[in-house]
């Protein structure tokens, strides 16, 4: 046994000693090699540990010359792609612009802005204005009537009872003048006020109280003076009594025909007179918050359309009628010649004059379906869109109330064009991307 165990001892010593005889043969071979291959370009052995030592060492990009501008290359449609050299866009192509890198850096440094070049500017016609403070006038465009002026409407009435006997204004429309016959009634109550006049008369100047109660009581009931001294002349009360208009002007309404008995007090004729009419114009409730009484009108008359009419408003109705929306102003004119009829319809201007307010040209203002925006001119071909809260728009600008300020540059026409271009440059970039 212990022969064994000997035998055992010198069979692992023998193995091991074979095993480092071969692994060093192995090291001294491949350091062999190495240096033969080094040696192999020409170098002496001795000098190969320097040279694996200079491999590993960066290499360094040859320095530009002192005060030279570094240059990057990018796409004029596809910005956000750039390039250390010439060539074409991956994207669409086109061929790579060159821009100083200080530019570019900028440009990418304006977070949401859309970089297009002066070229691309030009050729979609890009033009650009200024947000200042301006003063502005807003045309409110509006439609109205001619109504009659309710101030000089009439109501003909009688004092006392009776039957129509003839009716001289005999239909609805009819001009009338002042002074002229409208009817002729009988009235028992006024035969009897005549003869009281007479018995007055008669009993001479110790009845002079009741004579003058009696001419008072004639001329309340209105009879006219020509009419009166008619009676003192012939000394005959009359049966029948004529009765004129007060007031000239055109029949609106009319209650009586001959042989109706007609009561003290009861509306037989609506008189109105035409001589001023007033101009009644329906305006939006938007627009109400703008209106003065003295603010300037002027309106076409359809019926009369070579004839302008100018007026002030003086008065704006304390309602709102729901089913339109509509508040209705009124502006007075002079009718002299009778040219304008109620029921007209005019074309109406009311000119309001707004002040001083921060404005654009109204061209500059996109909306979007959810909200306004101006692209805002950043300069190097950067335009900024701005969400802005609009005020007051006229024909030609609109108030900005918040999201730009005084001096501001901002696109005026093209910018569907711009944002477009910038909606197609963000999908192709997100395309890309992915």
């Amino acid at each position: 046994m212990r022969r064994n165990h000997w035998i055992s001892i010198c069979l692992t010593a023998v193995l091991a000693g074979v095993l480092l005889v071969s692994c060093g043969g192995k090291e001294g071979a491949t350091q062999k090699t190495s240096g033969e291959g080094h040696a192999g370009h020409g170098m002496p052995p001795e000098k190969v540990p320097q040279m694996e030592h200079q491999h590993e060492l960066p290499a360094e990009r040859p320095a530009s010359p002192k005060g030279e501008e570094k240059l990057v290359y990018h796409c004029p449609m596809h910005p956000e792609y750039t390039s250390d050299k010439p060539g074409n866009c991956p994207i669409c192509g086109m061929n790579l612009v060159p821009v100083k890198a200080e530019e570019k850096e900028a440009q990418r440094g304006q977070e949401g802005a859309l970089y297009i070049p002066q070229e691309r500017l030009r050729a979609i016609g890009a033009t650009f204005g200024v947000a200042e403070q301006r003063r502005l006038y807003k045309q409110i465009r509006t439609v109205g009537r001619v109504t009659y002026d309710e101030t000089l409407l009439k109501e003909i009435s009688i004092k006392f009872s009776g039957w129509v006997e003839s009716l001289y204004v005999d239909f609805t429309g009819k001009i009338v003048r002042q002074g002229e016959p409208l009817f002729s009634i009988y009235s028992p109550e006024l035969v009897a006020a005549q003869e009281e006049f007479l018995l007055a008369l008669g009993a001479g100047e110790s009845a002079l109280d009741l004579r003058e109660a009696a001419r008072r009581k004639l001329r309340l009931w209105d009879l006219s003076e020509a009419q009166i001294l008619q009676l003192e002349k012939t000394g005959q009360p009359s049966r029948v009594v004529t009765l004129h208009s007060p007031v000239s002007g055109f029949v609106v309404e009319k209650r009586l025909y001959e042989g109706k008995y007609v009561q003290a007090g009861e509306p037989l004729y609506r008189i109105a007179d035409i001589s001023r009419v007033w101009l009644r114009v329906a305006v939006y409730e938007d627009d109400l918050r703008l209106l003065r009484r003295g603010q300037p009108v002027t309106a076409e008359v359809l019926g009369t359309p070579a004839r302008e009419l100018r007026g002030v408003i003086d008065y704006i109705d304390p309602y709102l009628d729901e089913a339109t929306r509509t508040v209705e102003v009124r502006a007075t004119f002079p009718n002299p010649d009778a040219e304008l009829l109620p029921g007209m319809y005019a074309s109406v201007r009311i000119s309001v004059d707004l002040g001083e307010r921060l404005a654009v040209p109204e061209q500059a203002v996109m909306f979007s379906g959810e909200r306004y925006l101006v692209f805002v001119d950043g300069g190097n071909g950067m335009l900024e869109p701005r969400e802005i809260r609009p005020g007051i728009r006229t024909s030609d600008f609109i108030e900005v109330l918040a999201g730009i300020m005084p001096g501001d540059r901002v696109v005026t026409s093209a910018n569907f064009l711009i944002d477009s271009e910038s909606k197609l440059k963000l999908a192709l970039s997100r395309s890309h991307t992915h």
